[in-house]
């Protein structure tokens, strides 16, 4: 089970794709570009569904669904799941990645030094797990014309440009669950200080210039909820 969990958990890591990188010009030859023309009816909800002048707070977990009022995301955990708490997280990470208070600036603080967890479940006697992720993309290269889609191109980009790991999306396409749009993808994701390959399955949307991804190693799509605001 810690093998598995510790591979999905290196590779959510590395969805930060633009975490370290700034608008600096060096910075910019060294990320490359994904070629990727949205249409305009597969681009982000409309402002007044999406939640962009929310200041950013944690999600809480009751009965069972993970809600998080700035990102506007209900999600059902499995039943049976364990939702690991804050020093587990940390302990898993080997660092500071996840959130480890209330405090608005010390979660804001966390949120821009890179991608942050505000949540995993997982299956004690399988292993498999889902992270709720969140990235601040302000300043970071293409932050400011960047898509959904082209944040799992270059969370791709990154897993491959690592020497122990790979990655390769075989499906993706953006799909609507719990009355709010994301980018669904599948990475063919091999990493080989383990020797295994597994499809995991992100779901990314961005919430003015944070990124919110869903990710796991199965399809999750019956696990969004309607979201209602004050629920």
């Amino acid at each position: 089970m810690k093998k598995y969990l510790s591979f999905l958990l290196a590779c959510v890591l590395v969805l930060g794709a633009l975490s370290g990188c700034s608008s600096s010009g060096n910075d910019a030859a060294e990320t490359p570009e994904p070629a990727v023309t949205e249409p305009a009816q597969e681009t982000t909800p409309d402002a007044a569904e999406t939640p962009e002048a929310a200041e950013f707070t944690r999600g809480t977990v009751t009965d069972g669904v993970y809600t998080n009022d700035f990102a506007a995301i209900a999600f059902a955990i499995p039943d049976g799941w364990i939702v690991a708490d804050d020093d587990t997280i940390t302990q898993i990470m080997g660092a500071g990645t996840s959130f480890v208070s209330d405090d608005p600036e010390q979660l804001q603080a966390t949120l821009e030094a890179g991608s942050a967890i505000d949540m995993l479940a997982y299956d004690e006697a399988t292993g498999e797990n889902i992270t709720v992720t969140y990235e601040d993309l302000t300043g970071k290269v293409l932050a400011s014309s960047l898509t959904e889609k082209a944040y799992i191109t270059l969370a791709a980009n990154s897993l491959s440009s690592l020497g122990n790991m790979s990655a390769e999306i075989t499906s993706g396409d953006y799909v609507t669950l719990g009355g709010q749009q994301y980018y669904k993808a599948i990475l063919a994701t091999t990493y080989t200080d383990y020797d295994m390959t597994v499809d995991l399955y992100y779901y990314v949307r961005l919430v003015g210039p944070v990124a919110a991804v869903i990710s796991g190693q199965s399809d999750l799509d019956a696990c969004f909820l309607e979201y209602t605001p004050g629920a």
